[in-house]
């Protein structure tokens, strides 16, 4: 927080690779303690509703909270296209 006060940074955010109850327990823990985050980055592709959904379990509570969604890995390390289940321009970025 003082570097915000300070001027080095604008936003706060936070990412994880893992599991999306990981960061829904990351949102209420801010909650708890009165701080709302700016961001949060996390795991979305095409392959995200078949496991440990982020877009199921997590966007949601972002968008109601107003935090800013950062996707990433929407190719998944490259393994999406190597199984053939999409092309590139299918993956959302």
């Amino acid at each position: 927080m003082d570097a915000r006060q300070e001027g080095k940074l604008k936003y706060i955010g936070f990412t994880g690779h893992k599991d999306p109850r990981i960061h829904l327990y990351m949102l209420e823990v801010a909650a708890e303690n009165g701080f709302v985050f700016d961001t949060a980055q996390m795991p979305l592709n095409v392959m995200d509703a078949h496991f440990r959904s982020f877009a199921r379990m997590v966007v949601p509570e972002l968008v109601k909270q107003n935090i800013a969604i950062l996707g990433m890995k929407s190719m998944a390390n490259g393994q999406i296209l190597r199984s053939h289940t999409v092309t590139p321009i299918e993956c959302p970025a």
